[in-house]
């Protein structure tokens, strides 16, 4: 430290709980260009700067909340009654069809399917 260091006033312009916060605020305001120091207090941790550099650091202090500012978490709508009747419905379809096919001997679902013995002897549009 040099005297200069000694000799200027320091004031607080950033207070945080976690050491880790507080070394990013600080990494912004040496990119920058301003002198800092980070003191332990009773609640967590204080970044200090030069009372003449005071604004400056606020400022950029500002600048770096304001560009990384988490959006606000979007809550999941609301699950209605109706949801639920919905997916019973679908389920319901579902179990239907195949019921209906193992009541047909596998004739329901058999009238779709692919036959390739059928398309060797000829009957092309089944593909």
């Amino acid at each position: 430290m040099s005297t200069e260091d000694f000799d200027a006033d320091w004031v607080e312009v950033a207070h945080k709980r976690s050491h880790h916060d507080i070394n990013d605020l600080e990494l912004v305001l040496i990119a920058v260009g301003v002198k800092t120091q980070v003191r332990r207090s009773v609640l967590g941790w204080k970044l200090l700067a030069p009372s003449s550099q005071r604004y400056l650091a606020l400022f950029h202090l500002t600048q770096y909340r304001d560009e990384n500012r988490q959006a606000q978490a979007r809550q999941d709508p609301p699950m209605l009654a109706a949801s639920w009747v919905g997916l019973v419905c679908y389920l319901a379809v579902i179990w239907f069809v195949f019921l209906i096919d193992n009541l047909t001997f596998g004739n329901v679902l058999g009238y779709g399917a692919l036959q390739p013995g059928a398309v060797f002897e000829g009957h092309w549009w089944l593909t």
